[in-house]
């Protein structure tokens, strides 16, 4: 299923969304900086960005609502 995150609820999907695009990262670049350091950087720049109101985070999800993958 393909959906838009209701950019309210970025907040409280982040985590998950962080960790898909660390899980991700980690195969391409495995000695990079610190997790909590990237996912604060990451975290104020798609919350920054969300405020737009054109920009939208497109979910891939299973059934039971999981996020599967993302495009921001």
């Amino acid at each position: 299923m393909i959906s838009f995150l209701e950019k309210e609820r970025f907040s409280d999907r982040a985590p998950e969304l962080f960790f898909i695009l660390d899980s991700n990262m980690r195969r391409i670049l495995p000695d990079r900086l610190i997790y909590e350091t990237e996912y604060r950087l990451w975290y104020e720049a798609v919350s920054e960005g969300l405020q737009r109101p054109p920009r939208q985070i497109i979910l891939a999800q299973d059934p039971e609502g999981k996020i599967l993958g993302f495009v921001q």
